[in-house]
């Protein structure tokens, strides 16, 4: 969960659309306003994996965290798609006719490019911070088992270890 999280915070930052000055690009980065939105499809499909993947291993009875965990992962993937909703919207108008410049209507056309850009970014890194706290479900859960476990003198084996070799 950590790399998917990861990966949604570090490419939600990278995507930039303005320039260093603050300043939409002319002219228009049309091919890498289409790879962020490429990107973020693949994000989307890369968390809806993860989503599936967690809720199909935890079966019918999830305990308190792990549904937590699974609600955390449900909103990553909305926003996810939400994401990729924003980039799709910033490639349309960036593709769409540039009004006359210094017009309200160019104003207009260039603050949708930002603002759906913007709004892409934002899903992604609340994307990110969705898949963390599941994480910290995921952890808080396995804490209680091996705090009951080693209350009753047994202690459980994490998902992600090795079984013991009885000797």
């Amino acid at each position: 969960m950590q790399q998917v999280s990861t990966e949604l915070r570090t490419i939600g930052l990278r995507l930039q659309l303005l320039d260093i000055a603050g300043k939409v690009p002319s002219p228009l980065p049309i091919a890498e306003l289409r790879q962020h939105l490429a990107t973020a499809q693949i994000l989307a499909t890369n968390t809806a994996l993860l989503s599936r993947k967690f809720t199909h291993g935890h079966g019918n009875n999830p305990s308190e965290h792990t549904s937590k965990a699974m609600a955390e992962l449900e909103s990553a993937v909305a926003h996810t798609r939400e994401a990729v909703h924003s980039f799709r919207e910033t490639v349309s108008i960036a593709m769409s006719p540039a009004p006359k410049p210094g017009t309200l209507a160019a104003s207009s056309h260039e603050w949708g490019l930002v603002i759906n850009h913007a709004d892409g970014r934002g899903h992604l890194l609340r994307a990110s911070d969705a898949v963390t706290r599941a994480a910290q479900h995921v952890e808080t859960h396995h804490s209680v088992e091996q705090y009951i476990a080693q209350m009753r003198g047994t202690v459980p084996r994490r998902p992600d270890s090795p079984p013991r070799s009885h000797r």
